[in-house]
């Protein structure tokens, strides 16, 4: 519904469409209902107004959409009402004509826009859903669709001057639709947002405020799919991450192998550490690991398992060897999310020479060992008197440095002992880790 209802049933808004004949009083009404006054002078149309929760008992918000019943203005007027949950038809007592109107018009109009319009709009509900872009109730953009927008201005963004001139704007227009902006619809497009969003166009072009401006417009003008097709020519799906077919990761092709980074992603993930690392210590702070995820639908490393896995400074900063060994460890457990990641934060190189499969170990096989990047090291931890059980799983990774100066990243998960029976009743559940550590209390 355009209104909108979560995901357990309960409407989370109502949009009232008001229409009706010129001088019905349309928007002086809006007003009068916003301001809780007779204001004298109200403009032509109003923008939509947000009445908040608090105004009503069951506290949902409405939001009130003014229209113009101007000829020029009428197919916007048909889009509006074909969006509304509750269309308000208006009439002046002093003008008969606009009262029957009513029925010979206006019902009319709604009659007939309703049964054509059934299974298209049923179509472009699944094929151009509203819910994962946008906020109904606070009219905004969801944050997972910003950032998939901010990653595509970015990665339009040829010169990186932080705005899309004319020729950028035409290739992003191009690649998207197939069609190139004539030059007057490039100043048109500046002029609109120039008008609403001051911030959204400078000297160099449309800034990134103002791109974001632009797709929040198309959807309140209910041109959603313009902002889906965008989303799809750059690989996004209905949940808005990277379509699978863009990630090709490699198949194991034995349980004693895994999956690794390359030294090319590897060497990015340095250059994209430097790059963040404003300050030159030589960790980055929280902020800056939100600012570089900021281009991915959210940050990987918030929660378990690789919350707290790395190495990190006394302030919580994420050092070089932490950083390079969450990446190694979300390889190890989720390749596919590990290179859509790389690829959210710029990774500009083929995917498939991103990730690479380790050798098979056999026995007395150094070189296996010696080509191997990361290790898997196992620890288990039996239940006793004395120790607290481990009931859910942990991991620690960290990158230490070698003779000769490799470097090999150790990656320790922690396991229940329940964990461990599961573990040994399979014969090929413990070819995945390198090195299996059994504890036990001496004193039990």
């Amino acid at each position: 519904m355009p209104g909108g209802n979560s995901t357990s049933g309960a409407r989370t808004g109502v949009r009232v469409v008001v229409a009706g004949d010129r001088f019905t009083g349309k928007s002086s009404l809006i007003a009068a209902a916003a301001t809780e006054s007779f204001p004298e002078n109200v403009p032509r149309v109003l923008p939509p107004t947000r009445l908040p929760a608090d105004f009503f008992p069951d506290r949902v918000p409405v939001t009130i959409i003014d229209t113009s019943s101007g000829l020029e203005s009428r197919g916007k007027l048909f889009e509006e009402l074909k969006r509304a949950d509750v269309v308000l038809l208006t009439y002046a007592c002093d003008q008969p004509l606009t009262v029957s109107r009513l029925s010979s018009f206006w019902l009319e109009e709604l009659r007939r826009l309703e049964v054509p319009d059934i299974f298209y709009y049923a179509q472009k509900a699944v094929l151009h859903p509203t819910a994962p872009l946008f906020d109904q109730e606070n009219q905004t953009l969801k944050p997972r669709c910003e950032r998939a927008l901010r990653r595509i201005f970015l990665l339009c963004d040829h010169d990186m001057d932080g705005a899309l001139n004319d020729a950028e704007l035409n290739d992003f227009q191009v690649k998207c639709f197939n069609a190139p902006l004539q030059p007057a619809e490039i100043v048109g497009v500046r002029r609109v947002v120039q008008e609403k969003n001051k911030e959204g166009v400078n000297d160099l072009g449309l800034t990134l405020q103002g791109f974001l401006f632009l797709h929040t417009l198309f959807i309140e003008k209910g041109r959603i799919e313009t902002t889906w097709a965008v989303l799809r020519k750059f690989g996004y799906d209905d949940e808005l991450k990277l379509r699978d077919h863009l990630l090709p990761v490699p198949s194991k092709h034995a349980p004693d192998q895994s999956v690794e980074l390359t030294i090319e992603a590897v060497e990015f993930l340095r250059g994209i550490f430097r790059l963040f690392d404003i300050d030159n210590h030589g960790a980055l702070r929280p902020a800056d690991l939100d600012e570089l995820f900021s281009t991915a639908p959210e940050n990987p490393w918030c929660e378990g398992p690789y919350r707290d896995a790395a190495e990190r400074t006394t302030q919580r900063n994420l050092t070089l060897k932490g950083f390079l060994a969450e990446w190694d460890l979300m390889t190890l457990l989720d390749p596919k999310g590990s290179l859509a990641n790389l690829i959210y934060v710029g990774y500009d190189g083929n995917p498939a020479s991103a990730l690479q499969i380790t050798r098979r170990r056999t026995v007395g096989s150094q070189e296996a060992t010696n080509r191997k990047k990361c290790f898997s090291l196992l620890s288990v931890w039996p239940f006793s008197a004395i120790h607290n059980p481990t009931v859910a799983e942990h991991y620690a990774a960290n990158v230490v440095d070698q003779h000769g100066g490799s470097k090999k990243t150790l990656i320790l998960q922690e396991i229940s002992e329940d964990g461990a029976k599961k573990l040994l009743s399979n014969k090929e559940s413990l070819a995945g880790c390198d090195v299996a550590i059994f504890l036990y209390d001496r004193q039990v």
